[in-house]
């Protein structure tokens, strides 16, 4: 936030959890209504048959939701840049709805710092 300066307003909602419901859903897309610009992050995690070690991937599609979500977003607010972390996945249930994707892959503890840096080009 320290990048953006002292004029811009970030509102933070978690549009999704594991086992989250459809009030964080819901929030999140009225967060985006009243938003100049929605920068979504989401991805996939460690959780088993997702992005992890001793298991198959079961799906190519986002877990927990974020395909819907994302749509929903995109529909309230249709400046979005949708962040993925983790491998790929499948993105053509939105992907023609939303006008940037990147890919950050596995970004690490200095991923916002880079993500901030990349997004305010400094």
């Amino acid at each position: 936030m320290n990048r953006a300066g002292k004029d811009v307003n970030v509102i933070y909602s978690e549009g999704y959890q594991k086992n989250g419901g459809e009030n964080l859903a819901k929030r999140a897309v009225a967060a985006a209504k009243t938003a100049d610009v929605v920068v979504y992050i989401g991805g996939l995690n460690h959780d088993k048959g997702l992005d992890c070690e001793g298991a198959d991937r079961t799906s190519l599609k986002l877990p927990y939701g974020q395909d819907e979500l994302i749509q929903k977003i995109a529909a309230a607010n249709p400046k979005i840049i949708v962040v993925l972390e983790g491998t790929m996945v499948e993105m053509d249930p939105w992907l023609h709805k939303v006008p940037a994707v990147l890919q950050a892959w596995y970004p690490g503890m200095e991923g916002g710092n880079a993500l901030a840096a990349f997004c305010s080009a400094t």
